[in-house]
């Protein structure tokens, strides 16, 4: 290394100090003006989960894995089915659900790969023992080989399911078919898309990808789909390729005019002790329907909503625990605070009268009447994964009816929490000797005091008059006074004698804020805020010597003189007026807004008393400053399609020091605002707007997830404004200098960076034009990057020679050269065609040259996982003074397990013994063994796992043709001696691809044989298992059309049972046909694992052979040792080490098997004086000579010499 909540989503954004309206750091056109790293602002939007274990909180057990993808909820069944839950945007009523399978896959385990750092918790029903606590998550799902040498997985990716097949040598892509069911019909499109067509409209398939990586190239191979059945079945057509190389195609669920969820909503965001970022807020998205064939049903009455609380790490890239809260009717979170200790606390609204409280807090009963709301005050532990306590808060009428008004505070002295709201209880709990107990009608504002443990109402008022009276926002002074603001319509709500203003009007609503002591039994101060229309306050914050009041008014509402802006501009107006702490004098005053209608949700300070206010606007003309992130209107329509807004204004209003619309064309609004003490600025809302601005892959996730609204999360510097980066800061480079130019520069973007939210990005250019970017360097070294095109054709040169060239294939890739002696220029192009679209780009990231002497690890690169006993490939480029031999190492939490001292090529294949421990903290270091200073990590740490055949303990590992195993007389065994007499021949096999023949076991002469053998299929070469043997009617033999897969334990079988011959790969019958009679013998010794290590190491274990039929159907390969019992002729668990030359029959006290060595020529497993005189007779001939015996040209180049008899007087005596 080189230096449920369910299907919820939310979409995450991070932006400032270096936005340029993508994703990327880089430079701007004038290179000028370098920034502070630590203010770049980076963002996420269109949460997704990656796929979440099915622990129980889905009722339907048969699911393993499910995942919020782009446009539908992804369900992953037991068997293999995938099914995709799609809701109509408009109706929402009409729901879509599909399910595909793969038509007569093998699928036998399903398993979760690359965990993800997300946990996932589940706080539903009140019975404790039903939530469920930190549900882990992956990136990958896995289901393994199904088909012969066909791999199949699902990957979570940018908030899409995308489906993986790996084709490996002997594979054939024609096996590949699919069925989808839910469907009235399919089509390919003009485009080579793949249309479903629904009930609800049609679903598209993307244009399948197919490519191989050969040589560290990326090839693209044609292929497209082929409709099989316009019901519902469909494969690939696959183009000519390298079948001695894995294929890869890839189809991603890519689009669709169907809403794949309903709405998310985020009310509130705040910011935890350690500076992670908590999200709270509502979804509205369903559970999937617990019943099989599910696709048929209708799930409208499944539908509800559920609470959910999110944190992401302070800069919005790292989703790290997100937690679901409800009942089974709808919940609602609307507002969160967090105690100096980490805790959780939140505020809402629930219909659920299972919502989950705990058994002492202070109402474990739901108290209202059916359709009725009560509220609810929750305590979660700071990671999400426990529910503390929690409480109902509520009568036995209406309690924060629509739309919501809640609000929670937390002392910071005594720990007590204030929740302030709205009833329509007459019977809502107040406690004695508090302020007001008595219900005042219609309905009534309330404060009420929790202890910390939720346990106790400590006090508790109404607060109103006669008329509605509604509590937004509550918050706590230092010297413990509480403040409440809202709107009335009250005439008699109460104010104090000496407040601002003593008068309510009655006939429209007017604010008010008022102050009690801590206790709740004094009202302090109480005060009419507002003119002769309709205002409202949404919320509010304590500043220096009084407190910030901020919503929406119109003309009449009072300001004060130098305000920011005195008079309405028109429509309903922003407002944010500041009253001193005795509620007394309006200390200033100020609108703020375009023409039409504009509303302030949201207020924070930061520290230096500057206000941060953020909510929507209608207007066009909204006032924006100038250098601000975005300055235009995005709606389509102003009336319908608010934007988003966040603005900063001087402490005495009198100044607009910044402004930034934030939205894109549809519907934006931000809802809750907080500043971090480094002075971030955090908003979080809802959207949807697909075009909603993001930051891309820094982004935890960068794409809108329906077409109803989706909550998002947003960071901004404090200066709400978008500049550029120094182009070595976007390419992680400041050692080398970079120019750009041609008819477009490059410059610095955040849209599809792929490490750190920064990269560099080709300048937009029109048909026939070019943009380049460039850099020297003083060879010999090695140059690495990382390099993304779309849509254009792109090339690097090294001086004037074109290194590589890439053509209109989206994607990231990684490329890595030596670079000769000398000094070079080395420049990246993009040329567009004649028909250039304008959004064609290419981007460059992460570049790093290292100077001679150098190495660099290339694989393994990315957090892979592999098993034990077996193999893992490592590559790595070297410069050529690194010297012939290099250090190769395996390191677990950085120390040392594995040291090998192997050539310079390039690439090795890595031994991991069964005893390796597993785990997540695996790196490899390639070192110079001349400079122990010269040295290279793999880039991140990758995973070693449990092999599935780790208690089958030691195995015995074959690393070259000449050695194979030979044991002595079995005169017992006589396979099939008789009519119809039944045998099984089985073991585990680690197998690799290389083509050859080679025997798992035989009898000598070829009387019978049982192994693998290559063979050529329309001129492609695959392996295979094949039986041979010699009949009472000559030679027979059996193959299977299966190829057994590499890299992995295979278990293979040969089995007679009466007059079928049977060949099993992993269980399953891969071959099949008659037999009669007998199979002839001879009373030699048995071989085994003669060709076995040709090419590549294998391993075998388990040789079992048995004098009946132990599989007559598919079975499930036993994965324990093997035991003798009355039918086993002869058992070898290969228990003994593996530099043993000697392995015993578990079965039998005289069958010995002795591993071949170089030298012994007559095979008895040993190296003596018969094989001495048998060399003498050979030495000095030739391949060809009558005199040439192959056993003694021990380093097999057809010539026994000198090199021949210094290896055999190294074995000889063994």
């Amino acid at each position: 290394m080189r230096g449920t909540v369910q299907n919820c989503a939310i979409i995450l954004l991070v932006l400032g100090l270096c936005f340029i309206g993508s994703f990327s750091s880089i430079a701007s056109k004038n290179l000028s003006g370098q920034i502070n790293s630590q203010k770049i602002i980076t963002g996420i939007s269109g949460t997704r989960l990656p796929f979440i274990r099915n622990r129980g909180q889905l009722d339907d057990n048969s699911i393993l894995f499910y995942a919020k993808g782009f446009y539908a909820t992804t369900f992953i069944k037991k068997n293999g089915e995938i099914l995709y839950l799609f809701k109509d945007m408009h109706s929402k009523k009409t729901k879509v659900i599909l399910k595909e399978i793969l038509i007569s896959a093998d699928i036998t385990q399903i398993i979760g790969k690359k965990r993800a750092e997300t946990r996932v918790s589940y706080f539903k029903g009140k019975d404790p023992q039903q939530w469920k606590k930190n549900i882990p998550s992956y990136y990958v799902v896995d289901m393994g080989e199904v088909f012969p040498a066909v791999f199949f997985k699902l990957k979570a990716h940018e908030s899409s399911v995308e489906k993986i097949f790996k084709v490996n040598p002997g594979g054939k892509p024609s096996e590949i078919k699919l069925r989808i069911f839910g469907a009235k019909g399919i089509k390919i499109s003009e485009n080579g898309e793949l249309q479903i067509e629904t009930q609800g409209g049609p679903i598209t398939f993307s244009k399948p990808l197919a490519y191989q990586e050969i040589n560290g190239e990326r090839l693209n191979v044609d292929v497209s789909y082929t409709v099989i059945d316009r019901s519902g079945t469909y494969a690939f057509k696959v183009g000519d390729y390298d079948s001695s190389h894995p294929l890869y195609i890839d189809p991603l669920l890519a689009s669709t005019y169907l809403g794949g969820k309903e709405s998310e909503f985020a009310y509130s965001v705040a910011i935890g002790p350690e500076g992670n970022v908590y999200v709270a807020g509502s979804t509205c998205s369903s559970d999937f329907p617990a019943t099989d064939g599910a696709y048929d049903t209708d799930l409208d009455n499944q539908s509800k909503g559920d609470g959910f609380v999110t944190m992401f790490d302070p800069s919005l890239t790292q989703l790290l625990a997100s937690t679901f809260i409800g009942g089974n009717e709808r919940d609602d979170i609307v507002s969160m605070s967090i105690d100096r200790d980490g805790n959780v606390f939140i505020a809402g609204v629930t219909s659920s009268q299972d919502f989950p409280v705990s058994p002492s807090a202070f109402d474990t009963s739901f108290n209202g009447e059916a359709d009725s709301n009560d509220c609810f005050v929750a305590k979660l532990s700071s990671d999400l994964g426990d529910l503390i306590s929690s409480t109902y808060l509520g009568g036995n009428a209406n309690d924060i009816p629509f739309p919501y008004p809640v609000s929670i505070a937390i002392n910071p002295t005594s720990g007590d929490i204030y929740i302030a709201g709205t009833t329509e209880s007459s019977d809502f709990p107040t406690t004695s000797g508090s302020y007001d107990v008595t219900f005042n009608g219609e309905d009534d504002a309330f404060v009420s005091r929790l202890d910390n443990d939720l346990k106790i109402l400590k006090s508790s008022t109404f607060l109103g008059g006669s008329g509605e009276d509604q509590a937004y926002i509550v918050t706590i002074r230092n010297n413990g006074n509480i403040y409440v603001a809202g709107r009335t319509i009250s005439t008699d709500f109460p104010a104090t004698p000496d407040a601002y203003d003593t008068t309510f009007s009655g006939s429209s609503p007017d604010c008010f804020v008022s102050c009690f002591d801590p206790d709740l039994k004094s009202l302090l101060s109480s005060t009419a805020l507002g003119g002769d229309n309709s205002d409202y306050a949404y919320s509010a914050a304590l500043g220096n010597l009084g407190i910030y009041i901020v919503g929406r008014a119109v003309y009449g509402f009072p300001t004060t003189e130098g305000a920011f802006s005195e008079e309405d501009n028109g429509g309903l107006e922003g407002f944010i007026a500041k009253l001193d702490y005795s509620l007394t004098h309006l200390l200033y005053s100020t609108f703020l807004g375009g023409s039409d209608d504009d509303y302030i949700r949201a207020i924070a300070l930061d520290n230096d008393g500057n206000i941060y206010v953020a909510g929507k606007t209608h207007s066009t003309d909204f006032p924006v400053t100038e250098g601000a992130f975005d300055t235009t209107f995005n709606g389509l329509i102003p009336s319908l399609d608010p934007d988003g807004f966040i603005a900063k204004l001087s402490p005495d209003l009198s100044n607009l020091l910044e402004s930034t619309f934030w939205g894109g064309k549809d519907i934006d609004y931000v809802r809750s605002i907080i500043v971090s003490k480094n002075n971030d600025v955090y908003v979080s809302g809802y959207t949807r707007s697909f075009s909603f601005p993001t930051t891309g892959t820094c982004a935890y996730d960068d794409s809108l997830a329906s077409n109803d609204y989706d909550a998002f999360v947003s960071k901004f510097a404090a200066s709400l404004a978008r500049e550029s980066l120094l182009l070595s800061d976007a390419l992680d480079n400041d050692t080398l200098i970079w120019i750009t130019g041609g008819d477009a520069q490059w410059f610095g973007t955040r849209e599809f960076a792929y490490f750190d939210c920064d990269a560099a990005r080709s300048g937009e250019i029109g048909s026939n034009k070019i943009s380049w970017i460039n850099t020297s360097v003083d060879g010999p070294g090695i140059l690495d990057f990382f390099w993304y095109i779309k849509n254009i054709n792109t090339y690097v040169y090294l001086d004037h020679t074109s290194l590589k060239g890439w053509y209109s294939t989206p994607g990231w890739v990684r490329e890595s050269t030596l670079i000769p002696e000398g000094h070079h220029e080395i420049i990246w192009i993009c040329i567009s065609g004649e028909s250039h679209n304008i959004n064609s780009m290419s981007l460059l990231d992460k570049v790093s040259y290292l100077k001679a002497p150098a190495f660099l690890v290339t694989k393994p690169d990315a957090g892979e996982v592999v098993s034990r006993k077996g193999f893992m490939n490592i590559k790595w480029i070297a410069t050529e003074d690194t010297a012939s031999t290099v250090k190769v190492q395996l390191l677990k939490s950085d120390q040392s397990l594995i040291t090998k001292s192997v050539e310079n090529s390039g690439t090795y294949d890595l031994f991991l013994p069964a005893g390796i421990p597993p785990g997540n903290d695996y790196r490899i270091k390639i070192s110079s063994l001349l400079n122990p200073n010269v040295y290279d990590y793999s880039d991140e740490y990758f995973t070693i796992a449990k092999a599935e055949t780790d208690e089958l303990g030691e195995f015995l590992l074959f690393d070259s043709s000449a050695q194979f195993l030979k044991a002595l007389d079995h005169s017992e065994l006589r396979l099939g001696n008789t009519n119809n007499s039944d045998f099984t021949i089985e073991a585990w096999l680690y197998h690799r691809w290389s083509p050859r023949t080679a025997q798992i076991v035989k009898k000598p002469n070829s009387f019978w044989e049982f192994g693998l053998n290559d063979y050529f299929d329309g001129g492609v070469v695959r392996m295979a298992i094949y039986f041979k043997w010699i009949g009472e009617y000559g030679k027979c033999s059996i193959t299977c059309g299966q190829s057994p897969p590499i890299n992995e334990w295979v278990h293979v079988a040969v089995v007679r049972s009466g007059d079928k011959m049977k060949l099993y790969i992993n269980g399953k019958a891969g071959a099949e046909m008659p037999i009669t009679g007998n199979i002839l013998d001879s009373e030699g010794g048995l071989i085994v694992g003669q060709g076995l290590g040709t090419g590549l190491p294998e391993g075998l274990d388990e040789v079992r052979i048995s004098d009946i039929a132990r599989y007559t159907d598919n079975f499930d390969p036993p994965i324990t040792p093997f035991t003798c019992d009355e039918h086993t002729l002869a058992l070898w668990h290969f228990e003994e080490p593996s530099t043993s030359n000697t392995f015993h029959d578990e079965c039998g006290v005289d069958n010995v098997l002795f591993r071949m060595i170089h030298g012994d020529t007559d095979q008895d497993g040993d190296v003596d004086g018969k094989d001495l005189a048998e060399f003498a007779n050979a030495f000095g001939s030739s391949s060809g000579e009558e005199n040439f015996n192959p056993a003694c040209d021990l380093h097999e180049n057809g010539v026994i010499n000198e090199q021949d008899l210094e290896s055999f007087a190294q074995v000889f005596g063994n």
